[in-house]
């Protein structure tokens, strides 16, 4: 990793608390308004376990989202990671609790393993993810 590459992560830490958003009825919100947080930023050193660093825990940031999404780092597609029903409830014009966002810029490319890692990482903090393939969502 490079010295640029770790000051982005730095820095993306310590402003993960800005980089979030709201959708709501009357907000809505494109997901590509949405600041991005780098995948890094979310994992400590080893690049399996949540960042627990300083200030920072990873594990409250992804709690406190209701809605995570995903943005690949070369295509900029989005795709939902988890609040799919929040999602639902919210095009239908129906309140939530809670639409506090979280979006995760990854790399979906081939040789990546980014896509893998955060499911695992919302389905031991969340206890299960909403991410549907391509072929999935038909």
């Amino acid at each position: 990793m490079t010295a640029a590459e770790i000051g982005k992560i730095r820095r993306a830490r310590l402003n993960l608390a800005n980089l979030s958003g709201t959708l709501t009825t009357e907000n809505r919100w494109t997901m590509s308004e949405i600041p991005g947080v780098p995948i890094d930023a979310l994992f400590d050193v080893s690049g399996v376990g949540p960042n627990r660093h300083g200030d920072f825990d990873a594990r409250e940031a992804l709690n406190a989202a209701s809605i995570i999404i995903g943005r690949d780092v070369m295509t900029r597609d989005e795709f939902i990671l988890y609040g799919r029903e929040t999602i639902e409830r919210l095009a239908r014009g129906e309140d939530v609790e809670s639409s506090e966002t979280l979006c995760v810029e990854l790399d979906q490319g081939a040789d990546s393993e980014d896509l893998e890692r955060i499911i695992v990482l919302i389905e031991t903090i969340k206890g299960q993810h909403d991410y549907r393939s391509f072929d999935e969502d038909g």
